[in-house]
């Protein structure tokens, strides 16, 4: 054999392995997170309206709540998409919480993750136009967390005008607001959250966020996120990560306080539903021990990927053991909850 032959059969090998290896690696990828968050088609109908069952008099900022990590980024590509199913189907799973990203699209509104595209920002809203008429008792949280070629304002217009402003709380007094809101003053309606410039959008429904690292004045809701300790692995994420972001949150005690229970893939090779597969049980452990944690009372809204209806159900016993839940619904609520006296 010449050498010319053989350097070409040894870089063909090479070549070859590197190719095979690249396929093992995604075939165990793929056959790790192909069930993550799908066939959750049979569960509970009183998750649907799951704020029914919890005291009028209870306060908003004492609520806890299944929270939806970019709550839009579904029917998308694999390394794209966080959720399995529409904003319709996650309300009805018991999300109350969701985290809206718009882009300007040439004049079209959709969802978007990083650079990529998907549903409409008008489909978003005719489901939780459906869901609110047909759920009257319940309080849904809008937080607008990214924009992207400017599609601020028509973000805003589209949504007065496909929900009603009669649906959205109306800011009067920013955080001292907020903390004072009880569940039953908001049934019904939805409070909407942005970024700390919304005095340059001229909404009068519009409340500040912070910015995910510094807590800015009259923030009504705080949520915390660093890139590096969301990409921890999950045991290293649930041990320091969530521990950092509950202890600034209690530097603030006030407001709404978003945990965000989700994993990041800072290396954009396995995907969200691939880390979410190996994440899912040791956070759904770390929610349920939250009962006995002394956490518990800075707890208000959990966030996670690809939501189902067992996660929004540990996440919304919780409200049972800061005895939140009304008398006359307490023996459902153990039963649908799974709360074990």
């Amino acid at each position: 054999m010449s050498k010319k032959r053989l350097i070409f059969v040894i870089s063909m090998s090479v070549l070859s392995a590197i190719v095979l290896s690249i396929l093992i690696f995604y075939i165990v990828i793929f056959s790790i997170s192909s069930k993550e968050g799908k066939n959750d088609t049979i569960f509970p109908k009183e998750l649907a309206s799951w704020n029914s069952m919890i005291d009028d008099d209870i306060l908003i900022t004492d609520l806890i709540i299944p929270g939806s990590h970019d709550a839009g980024c579904y029917d998308m590509m694999y390394m794209a998409e966080t959720q399995e199913y529409d904003m319709y189907g996650q309300l009805i799973r018991g999300a109350r919480y969701f985290d809206i990203r718009v882009n300007n699209n040439h004049g079209n509104y959709v969802i978007f993750h990083n650079v990529i595209n998907g549903i409409s920002y008008d489909r978003v809203l005719e489901d939780i136009k459906k869901f609110l008429s047909e759920y009257p008792t319940e309080f849904i949280i809008l937080d607008f967390q990214h924009f992207k070629n400017d599609s601020e304002n028509m973000v805003f217009d589209m949504l007065e005008k496909k929900i009603g402003k009669e649906r959205l709380i109306i800011n009067e007094n920013g955080v001292k607001q907020i903390d004072c809101l009880t569940l039953g003053e908001v049934r019904g309606k939805i409070l909407v959250t942005a970024g700390t410039n919304i005095i340059d959008y001229d909404k009068e429904y519009l409340f500040n966020r912070n910015n995910s690292t510094v807590n800015e004045n009259d923030s009504v809701l705080h949520s915390y996120y660093e890139t590096k300790l969301n990409s921890y692995s999950s045991k290293k994420f649930i041990s320091l990560s969530l521990s950092e972001y509950i202890a600034r949150q209690k530097i603030v005690s006030s407001g709404l306080f978003v945990l965000q229970g989700q994993l990041t893939d800072n290396l954009l090779l396995r995907g969200p539903r691939f880390r979410e597969a190996t994440h899912s049980e040791n956070m759904s452990t770390y929610v349920k021990a939250l009962k006995d944690s002394k956490d518990l009372e800075y707890i208000n809204i959990i966030m996670r990927d690809f939501i189902t209806s067992k996660k929004s159900k540990e996440i919304i016993a919780l409200n049972y053991y800061k005895n939140q839940v009304k008398v006359e619904y307490k023996d459902t609520f153990e039963r649908v909850f799974d709360i074990k006296n």
